[in-house]
């Protein structure tokens, strides 16, 4: 899968303030229908694809949590849900790596490397999902 796609999904997340609480499935499930419910053609589709991929996102941020991967659930929180959904303007992920490795005391590549291991859960996850329902 597409890293941007990963990366579009939890900025989308962050967008519709579900990084914020600890939200249960059914309150999630919930923001994501009543958020993605716009009047266009093909909305059915639109709207499923759009929850499969923020559903996915919340079992990755959870299951970050249950494997105990708190470096890469700061990582995310830090890289990807601190603009609120907010499309990043340009060099401004890489300064936020920056900053987290800095304040971290780490190195920038293993904040990447924290960072990809989030994406990888993602999509495994997320393809995980999509290959249940078949």
């Amino acid at each position: 899968m597409n890293d941007n796609i990963a990366v579009n999904s939890f900025f989308l997340y962050a967008g519709l303030g579900l990084e914020k609480s600890n939200l249960s499935i059914i309150e999630v499930h919930k923001r994501i229908i009543d958020s993605c419910c716009f009047c266009v053609e093909n909305a059915d589709k639109r709207v499923t694809e759009t929850s499969k991929r923020l559903l996915a996102v919340y079992d990755t941020m959870r299951l970050l949590g249950f494997l105990g991967r708190q470096n890469e659930t700061l990582a995310v929180y830090a890289i990807y849900f601190s603009t609120h959904g907010r499309k990043p303007r340009k060099n401004e992920l890489h300064l936020r790596v920056l900053r987290h490795a800095y304040e971290q005391s780490c190195d920038i590549r293993t904040v990447y490397r924290q960072l990809r291991y989030a994406k990888k859960l993602f999509d495994f996850v997320y393809n995980h999902n999509n290959n249940e329902n078949l």
